[in-house]
């Protein structure tokens, strides 16, 4: 669907092409300049996920981007009418609505609750958290850590959708991306354990970047597959016991001392179990039975990951 940002004060609209970035800043070449000593030369970008899904970017501006009045410190996804203020600058963002077949005023309609409808789909679920981040916040500026992070959340961003997945949301310092399942698919958790190994070649690469951080960051992922309720909130995430797992083995990872912990249903769609050493069996939190799980490491995954591409390059 069709998208604008839209100058409040002289109602002049702004295409959101389907290139990936759209910047706004007082630069000469942002996609929209703005006039405002408030605003940052690069200030700020709309990303275009695919489809109607829009993400606002705060680029480590002076003095941030808000949206309906609250500022934000991640990546925020768009919605239609969302006011959105860089400086002292009133922007609107318009997605243009899909049209609505209108009702048969001749046809009969009985009133019944309204109950919602679900998109019930097997999705493969990807959580990745920055180690650390607490004692990183409180060792190095504000401004140098907005940097890092608009700094990693664009490159985890461009990450997610190089490899086929969906951006549902990013928490604090955690990533939550998924992918639609095939039954007995694999595609799914290679791009996956892909997306894992490249998290992590992105968060050291911060660290070449910027010396100020003061220890080498890691990251923590855990995998799931199962079941899960698509497009649910105003944001359009999935939700689902399948969800609360992934993050549950991420938060596994930690303790049990691997940087991938896959579920045991995500682990049975590889084309080959060479890890059936690294299997436990562990208790979560939310769940009264124990369950099954893998854990590996990047640098197994990424050995995995050559033979794999070897093997079905033609």
């Amino acid at each position: 669907m069709p998208a604008w940002i839209k100058l409040k004060d002289n109602e002049i609209l702004y295409p959101m092409p389907n290139a990936r970035n759209f910047c706004i800043g007082r630069n000469f070449d942002c996609d929209l300049r703005l006039d405002d000593p408030k605003t940052s030369r690069n200030h700020a970008l709309v990303q275009h996920m695919g489809e109607n899904t829009y993400y606002l970017i705060d680029i480590a501006s002076r003095n941030g981007c808000f949206i309906n009045n609250n500022r934000i410190n991640a990546p925020k996804k768009l919605k239609n009418q969302d006011n959105i203020r860089i400086g002292d600058t009133l922007l609107e963002f318009i997605l243009e609505e899909s049209k609505q077949v209108p009702l048969d005023p001749n046809e009969t309609m009985i009133c019944t609750p309204n109950i919602e409808k679900f998109d019930i789909q097997e999705i493969t679920i990807l959580v990745a958290d920055i180690r650390g981040f607490t004692s990183m916040t409180e060792a190095i500026s504000i401004s140098s850590l907005s940097m890092i992070m608009n700094q990693w959340f664009m490159d985890v961003t461009d990450c997610i959708s190089d490899n086929h997945g969906i951006l549902d949301k990013f928490i604090g310092d955690s990533v939550y991306a998924r992918w639609n399942t095939d039954e007995d698919n694999s595609e799914p958790i290679i791009h996956a354990l892909n997306t894992a190994c490249q998290l992590n070649h992105i968060s050291k690469a911060l660290n070449e970047q910027f010396k100020e951080i003061p220890f080498p960051l890691k990251i923590g992922v855990g995998i799931n597959t199962g079941h899960a309720a698509l497009d649910i909130g105003a944001e359009g995430t999935a939700m689902g016991d399948a969800v609360n797992l992934a993050f549950r083995l991420e938060d596994q990872s930690k303790i049990i001392g691997k940087n991938i912990i896959l579920s045991e249903q995500s682990y049975n769609l590889l084309p080959d179990h060479i890890w059936d050493d690294n299997k436990k069996i562990i208790s979560v939190k939310g769940k009264k039975e124990e369950i099954n799980i893998v854990g590996t490491n990047f640098e197994d995954v990424e050995d995995y990951l050559e033979t794999v591409n070897a093997n079905t390059t033609p």
